[in-house]
């Protein structure tokens, strides 16, 4: 962080690797997709809000991308051990009130692990329903057939 110099304290300083996690928890958080994600890392780390998107977007001062990567790899490692020691847990907690506290956990790490792999962490799905079907689908289109849609290519519509 910053040092006094002349007995006022400057901006606070930051080295790479403090630069590096604060991109990874930003990540891991899901921004810049999440509303909402910036502000609980600003809020956590105590740096401001528009000084983490910098580093995010490259823009001022960005942490160097071998030392994230380094710090994501180091993340996503840890976050699988955890991972592993929950379901291990699981197994001997199944009848305390404790399994379902890990089974948040769980469910919070692997939502983090996908978004530091660039996996979605949500999966959605659309259904399409058709009531009305206008008349004319159904009859050929006027330029597959060389006319006007009556399949006969003489101009005339269809009675």
């Amino acid at each position: 962080m910053g040092r006094p110099i002349n007995g006022k304290r400057k901006h606070p300083t930051y080295d790479d690797q403090f630069r590096a996690s604060a991109v990874c928890m930003l990540q891991s958080q899901g921004y810049p997709e999440v509303k909402g994600a910036l502000a609980i890392v600003a809020r956590h780390l105590k740096v401001p809000d528009r000084t983490l998107s910098r580093w995010f977007n490259g823009e001022q001062n960005p942490p160097p991308d071998q030392i994230v990567n380094n710090k994501r790899i180091d993340f996503r490692t840890e976050i699988r051990r955890e991972l592993g020691e929950i379901v291990t847990a699981l197994r001997t907690t199944r009848q305390d009130a404790n399994y379902r506290e890990l089974g948040t956990v769980f469910g919070i790490l692997f939502d983090k692990l996908s978004l530091l792999e660039g996996l979605p962490t949500e999966r959605q799905s659309i259904e399409v329903s058709i009531t009305q079907v206008p008349a004319r689908i159904g009859k050929p289109a006027p330029s597959l057939v060389g006319g006007n849609g009556n399949g006969h290519g003489d101009g005339k519509e269809d009675a």
